[in-house]
């Protein structure tokens, strides 16, 4: 029984939001409200965005850098997806949704990718490291 409580346990822990991290989905509707507001087309959640994006958020906690997204991601995407351009938006230590997506807008190359005419994207967000992967 104790170890049944305790894998419950765990896996509540795993999948709840933490406290005090930042959420990918709130970070998700904050670019969508800020597109909307400049007649920006609304993006959809992409599956094969959301898998990667969360392979890049364990990623970037040890190299911080777009490195893996230029070498293995997009070359993968591209292959596996029917993508024509690709994008990645990245940001840390951020303690709120709307400070990584104001860091975002303040950042010259981070807010062409959420101003392009994406049409498919997915923002997940692991600790206070978060990732959105943008496609077309």
């Amino acid at each position: 029984m104790k170890t049944v409580l305790l894998s419950l346990l765990l896996f509540v822990l795993a999948v709840a939001p933490a406290q005090g991290f930042v959420q990918g989905e709130k970070v998700f509707t904050l670019v969508q409200e800020w597109r909307a507001r400049r007649n920006l087309p609304v993006m959809v959640v992409d599956n094969k965005l959301c898998r990667y994006s969360a392979i890049r958020a364990e990623e970037i906690k040890t190299d911080w850098s777009h490195t893996g997204f230029k070498k293995r991601v997009s070359p993968r995407l591209y292959r596996e997806g029917n993508y024509r351009r690709l994008g990645e938006n990245l940001a840390k230590d951020f303690s709120t949704e709307q400070g990584v997506v104001n860091g975002w807008l303040n950042s010259r190359t981070h807010r062409q990718n959420i101003e392009y005419p994406y049409t498919r994207t997915c923002v997940v967000c692991s600790s206070n490291y978060c990732v959105q992967l943008f496609g077309l």
